[in-house]
């Protein structure tokens, strides 16, 4: 899946300033997210400490773009620590059922993004595969410590289980906290401007 060609340098956008006029539910609350998503992918592949990051972990690319088996990893990484975000935004609230709604339609959109950009459907199956694997690292990781997302990241963008440099998984640690900490922020300044009978259904 050749993601980064596909994407032709798309950048759907930010996600909306929790000034703005609240989204009307779950399905607008997940396009938001999914367009985080795909502006953090973009911003990465502009940015020359991302690039550094990538050489450090010996992953090969042309003119600062990595190969697409890494975008893919990459963009794994960025669907689970914004899904983590939904999770953590809506955790002790009793709204399990907008939690799901939310994170369903966040991984819809992405998928639809994909396919819009020539991702062939008979691949998306496929892909969920993946996700779902990464997501139990993921969540095995996280359980443990934050340093143990940094190092799955690392080892996962570098094929390979060999120890990487300490300052790389820092970088990718610090990457899924401050990817993850604006979106949890902004969902649960959502969730606290609806009346609470309202969160779940």
């Amino acid at each position: 899946m050749d993601i980064i060609t596909r994407l032709n340098g798309r950048s759907p956008g930010p996600v909306p300033a929790v000034s703005e006029a609240p989204p009307e539910g779950p399905d607008a609350w997940g396009a938001d997210v999914a367009r985080s998503v795909w502006e953090s992918f973009s911003d990465a592949l502009d940015e020359p400490s991302f690039h550094s990051l990538l050489a450090r972990l010996g992953v090969p690319s042309v003119e600062g773009v990595p190969e697409s088996r890494v975008a893919e990893e990459y963009l794994i990484f960025l669907l689970w620590t914004h899904t983590r975000a939904v999770q953590l935004a809506f955790a002790g609230r009793g709204a399990s059922g907008l939690m799901r709604q939310t994170l369903d339609a966040l991984h819809r959109a992405v998928y639809s993004d994909l396919q819009e950009q020539g991702t062939p459907v008979a691949e998306i199956p496929l892909l969920e595969q993946r996700l779902a694997a990464r997501y139990v690292e993921y969540g095995t990781a996280a359980r443990r410590s934050d340093r143990e997302v940094g190092r799955l990241a690392a080892s996962c963008l570098g094929d390979t289980w060999e120890i990487h440099s300490e300052e790389a998984i820092q970088e990718l640690t610090a990457r899924a906290v401050a990817l993850a900490t604006p979106i949890k922020d902004y969902l649960q300044d959502l969730l606290d401007s609806i009346p609470r009978t309202d969160h779940d259904g």
